[in-house]
């Protein structure tokens, strides 16, 4: 037993919940009480018991969650926090923890004054402290608790995706969480705060199962559509639940020894891990609060020495480590293989052998390079010198680049901001409130031989979906008062909305039916706007398209907490109505890997030369002695938001068009906005199956 412990000690594992507060290191507590003469006990035997759970304590999930009220005491202050993160990342890595997603509500510790961002970026300094000296991948997922309401929870997501992992260089904020009791608190009032943290790209997992019954498993499932669950317990009770979580791969986050302090699970009976591993639905073995369960890695793993062996072991940890919300992480190796010492004494010799042998050709390659002589380049490989005298200003696109930004091919400086060399394959990403440019148009052209056929593929994805969705739309008229520059009144519609197919002329109708209060059909109503339906523009780089629609590529920015491609669309058509896609102009913002829309700006396509033209028939019927004044130019601005996801898809939410008229020669006052907002998408089978009847049998 003790090697099989010994190898336990050394496998690689993934842990993928484990609280902050309920895990400093006491040590850690007992000496920062001390420092701040805080502490409520003499001895530091009297203070472990205070943090961790007794046996006269267990089964009751509110006597465990006051355990947290000492850890509270020290956990207001930005260094503090820092301190105890560390401490923890630093225990975790020695216990062979090589990945670690900490849990942390931040606004239990803003008592003290600190603000949210600090709060958040107090952990993550931790964890970039012990991260840099340690084999280690960390990432911090927010939590939001149930009894501070949804209001709270929605402020925490949008706070938690502005330090979201995949828009800065270090270890951030990887995923979003409810916990606290559950009672009360279901997870469908949290739906629009889960919908906020997935748009921003941040993994879904929620507390649920723990003291509650199935049913919150499946709302948070159904209406708040996690990745992963914490604890489960009791999903085991519903055979249904179990294929549905097996079925759509949902990982359960099991925490052995605090499911049965709490009384989630009863003393005496087997954990549901082993239900869960019967059923086909991936584990994750979690220590959930190893300060307060007095627990580690090791000790949980040897629960399940009774039915696996340290391979077993191993595989799920790897497995594990698949469903870990952390994107910039070393890929999680098997388990090292037992390696006498003396051959690791042979590698390491051999490295350091290679090593003095590779510095002493640099060193001899250098004295080398200083003896030989300048050899002077051929005349007519020198650029031409320019005569003596002061430089010229350094102004227009000829001008020298930034520091650190080469001239572009052919000698000239680029005027565009040259990317980073991560930023060229799948690295880190810009600031949120920074594009990146190509070098050189010609890398653009090449960005954007790449992208367009992938970004075809797309549009031939969501051609798929045309004939075969419905979804409620909410239609909007607002008039606005010239002189107030506001909305007067507000006409709202809903509907019934339905994408038919026309074969004569090879484009898509809109059908929509007048939907009454109480949501039922109410007659049938045909709107005319003027701008192409929404979805009409997940067909923008469609083959037909392409052929009238010219494209460029401008770089990679950050838009609505994605990390996107920005590319610029302009028509060609001759006569522009602004009724269909092919006649507007505009920018794009195309999610990065999935290649998904985000967001779509446009105008009509030579709209400011049609209204310079109409603005000069506008004045010039002033001098005329007969007839009416001709009316002011209009124009339209269009926005198009895609924000609901289905199948790795994003599908227009919102249609913003803004009328407006010209007052004064370029100056224009807003007199009409159309606002279309799609929600309640219902999609109807993708795929068809062809089945092929036997031929009958001669008589």
């Amino acid at each position: 037993m003790d090697g099989t412990l010994r190898r336990l000690a050394r496998l690689r594992k993934a842990e993928l919940h484990q609280h902050l507060d309920g895990s400093i290191p006491p040590r850690k507590t007992w000496a920062l009480m001390r420092r701040h003469g805080l502490a409520p006990v003499r001895t530091f035997a009297e203070m472990k018991k205070l943090l961790a759970l007794q046996p006269s304590e267990e089964r009751s999930l509110l006597a465990y969650l006051d355990k947290f009220h000492y850890p509270l005491w020290i956990t207001q202050f930005y260094e503090n926090i820092r301190e105890v993160t560390a401490a923890i990342v630093v225990d975790a890595s020695r216990r062979g923890v090589r990945l670690l997603e900490l849990r942390y509500s931040p606004v239990i510790h803003t008592f003290a004054g600190m603000t949210l961002r600090q709060s958040i970026r107090s952990v993550l300094s931790g964890m970039n402290l012990a991260r840099a000296h340690h084999p280690i991948d960390v990432g911090l997922v927010v939590i939001a608790m149930r009894q501070h309401g949804p209001h709270i929870a929605k402020i925490l997501a949008r706070q938690a995706i502005a330090e979201a992992e995949h828009l800065h260089e270090r270890s951030g904020v990887v995923g979003f969480d409810i916990a606290g009791a559950e009672q009360g608190h279901p997870p469908r009032l949290f739906a629009e705060a889960y919908r906020i943290a997935a748009a921003g790209g941040l993994g879904l997992t929620a507390h649920a199962g723990e003291a509650a019954s199935s049913d919150y498993v499946w709302q948070s499932v159904d209406d708040l559509g996690v990745r992963r669950i914490g604890h489960a317990c009791s999903a085991v009770s519903d055979p249904a639940l179990l294929r549905r979580l097996a079925r759509d791969g949902i990982l359960v986050e099991c925490c052995i020894t605090s499911n049965y302090q709490t009384g989630a699970v009863q003393r005496g009976s087997q954990h549901p891990i082993f239900r869960f591993l019967e059923a086909g639905i991936p584990v994750a073995v979690c220590t959930d609060n190893s300060t307060v369960s007095d627990t580690d890695q090791i000790r949980e793993n040897r629960y399940l020495l009774e039915a696996l062996g340290p391979e077993e072991i191993a595989d799920l940890h790897r497995r594990a480590a698949e469903h870990s919300f952390i994107r910039r992480r070393r890929q999680f190796p098997p388990a090292e293989k037992e390696r006498p010492k003396e051959k690791k004494r042979i590698h390491r010799a051999v490295l350091g052998l290679f090593v003095m042998t590779l510095a002493a050709a640099l060193v001899a390659s250098s004295a080398g390079l200083a003896a030989a002589p300048a050899v002077p380049a051929a005349p007519a490989e020198q650029p031409p010198q320019p005569p003596p005298g002061p430089a010229p200003p350094s102004t227009g696109p000829s001008a020298s680049p930034p520091s650190g930004q080469g001239p572009a091919p052919g000698g000239q400086p680029s005027p565009l901001r040259r990317l980073p060399p991560e930023l060229r394959g799948r690295g880190l990403s810009p600031a949120m409130s920074q594009r990146e440019v190509p070098a050189s148009e010609e890398d653009a052209e090449a960005k954007l031989r790449e992208l367009l056929p992938l970004l075809r593929a797309a549009s031939e994805r969501h051609e798929t979906y045309a004939l075969r969705f419905t979804c409620d739309e909410t239609f909007r008229t607002v008039p606005y008062d010239w002189q107030k520059n506001e909305a007067t009144s507000e006409n709202v519609k809903r509907f019934a909305y339905l994408l038919a197919f026309d074969q004569d002329r090879s484009r898509y109708n809109v059908i929509r039916q007048t939907l009454t209060k109480e949501g039922k059909p109410g007659g049938e109503e045909t709107l005319q706007v003027p701008c192409p339906d929404a979805y009409a523009w997940t067909f923008l780089f469609s083959p037909r398209n392409q052929r009238v629609l010219h494209y460029r590529y401008l770089g990679r920015e950050i838009k609505d907490y994605r990390l996107t491609h920005v590319v610029e669309f302009e028509s060609s058509a001759p006569f522009v109505e602004g009724q269909d896609t092919r006649e507007w102009s505009g920018t794009v913002w195309i999610e990065d890997r999935t290649f998904n829309f985000v967001r779509i700006e446009a105008i009509p396509s030579f709209q400011e030369r049609r209204l310079t033209g109409q603005w000069r028939v506008y004045t010039e019927s002033f001098n005329l002695p007969w007839g009416k004044a001709r009316p002011r130019p209009r124009g339209y601005e269009l926005t198009v938001e895609f924000n609901y996801s289905r199948d790795g898809m994003l599908f227009p939410t919102r249609v913003d068009v803004r009328e407006f008229v010209w007052v004064a020669r370029g100056r224009e006052v807003t007199d009409r906005r159309f606002v279309q907002e799609y929600t309640d998408y219902r999609f109807f089978q993708t795929t068809t199956e062809e089945t092929q009847k036997a031929p009958h049998a001669s008589p």
